[in-house]
């Protein structure tokens, strides 16, 4: 009798210990996960921006912290009281960022398309320009004759 108890206790305590405990409680106005991903992907995208080209926002007068908090209608607290709780589930965190990395990954991709075709069709239309060009000359050169 007393083994089953002992084996019921530690497993008892092992299930009780693993449980999934919330660090820090869920804020009162939590921003969903959907939103704070978009805010996210805005939020890196603003500071890639200000570090790559910082006279354009200034330049704009575009505050990145202003423009999230209007374009979400969200406040300072609400934002940081979200992300910290987000952060304190890293599980949760990590994949709300990987969810932010595919974003920028496809948008690269995007661009990297686009840019890809409009070169594509420069270079089109260099060889026409190119292809009239020699057919003017020859023009040319056979009416002098």
């Amino acid at each position: 009798m007393r083994i089953p108890f002992c084996y019921i206790s530690v497993l008892l305590i092992v299930l009780i210990s693993c449980k999934e405990k919330e660090v820090v409680p869920r804020p009162e106005n939590l921003i969903s996960e959907d939103k704070m991903e978009d805010i996210l992907f805005d939020v890196y995208f603003l500071n890639a921006t200000k570090g790559y080209s910082a006279g354009t926002l200034s330049s704009w007068k575009i505050k990145p912290e202003d423009f999230i908090y209007e374009k979400y209608q969200i406040d300072s607290l609400s934002f940081a009281q979200s992300n910290i709780y987000y952060a304190s589930n890293p599980q949760k965190y990590a994949a709300l960022f990987n969810k932010v990395e595919l974003r920028f990954i496809a948008l690269k991709d995007s661009i990297d398309k686009k840019m890809r075709t409009s070169n594509e069709k420069r270079k089109e239309t260099k060889n026409k320009t190119e292809r009239s060009q020699k057919m003017r000359e020859k023009i040319k050169d056979s009416t002098e004759e």
